[in-house]
């Protein structure tokens, strides 16, 4: 929540609580009703969200969508994010969901023009995890394909804890050009990409090789960061 706000989209931001029985991607996104001809959305409302950030980013606002999958691992990410995970693999302008065959629907229902919805650049996925009993572990597929932050249990010693201050008080709205602007490839860095190919003739020897997306995440974020940490 308060990522969202520091980037000045907490009205955009969409709050998902995932629920252990999710078995299939119809629970994040919906179905199509063959009796009535029409598309139904899942309640969680995340179809509804990527349409909005498509106008969006199309009208050329530049507003940033966050989409937050609340204790994600609740259930098996691989079955009810299958669809995302494979749209992952292709180039950034071609990811598009499948939520009906086209020309189905009535020609009145408000989703068919999004029988192939395009996944727009300014949306992000972030996901909140647990791990215990109740928790599915994650699969190298979905580890793979994402980025881990592991926080640390917060200290309270000598200090209150911390209050609802409200929005992030003084923070500039950042818009989607700016937003992609701070994220820099990390082509030509070699430095950096021979010390990772030395990690990784040592992790291979143990089949615990780094995969190339690993890679280019790591390149990216040196190259990012360039300027920014010492």
């Amino acid at each position: 929540r308060l990522y969202a706000e520091a980037l000045g989209m907490a009205e955009e931001m969409l709050w998902v609580p995932v629920r252990p029985d999710w078995l299939d991607d119809r629970d994040v996104i919906g179905a199509f009703n063959s009796l009535t001809s029409r598309f139904e959305p899942a309640p969680c409302g995340l179809i509804e969200r990527l349409v909005a950030a498509k106008l969006d980013y199309d009208r050329g606002r530049g507003g940033i969508y966050l989409i937050c999958l609340d204790e994600m691992n609740l259930a098996r990410v691989e079955h009810y994010f299958a669809q995302f995970l494979s749209v992952l693999e292709r180039p950034a302008g071609h990811r598009e969901l499948s939520i009906m065959a086209e020309g189905v629907a009535q020609k009145d229902d408000p989703y068919r023009p999004y029988s192939r919805l395009r996944i727009a650049p300014n949306v992000r996925f972030v996901g909140t995890v647990n791990v215990d009993e109740t928790t599915h572990f994650f699969s190298p597929k979905v580890i793979d394909r994402a980025s881990l932050l592991v926080l640390e249990d917060p200290i309270f010693a000598g200090a209150g804890l911390a209050k609802d201050r409200g929005p992030a008080a003084g923070m500039a709205t950042v818009g989607q050009d700016e937003y992609s602007s701070w994220v820099k490839s990390g082509e030509g860095a070699s430095g950096p990409r021979d010390f990772i190919m030395a990690i990784d003739k040592v992790l291979r020897k143990h089949r615990s090789g780094l995969g190339h997306r690993t890679v280019d995440r790591v390149l990216s974020y040196v190259a990012s960061a360039n300027g920014v940490i010492p």
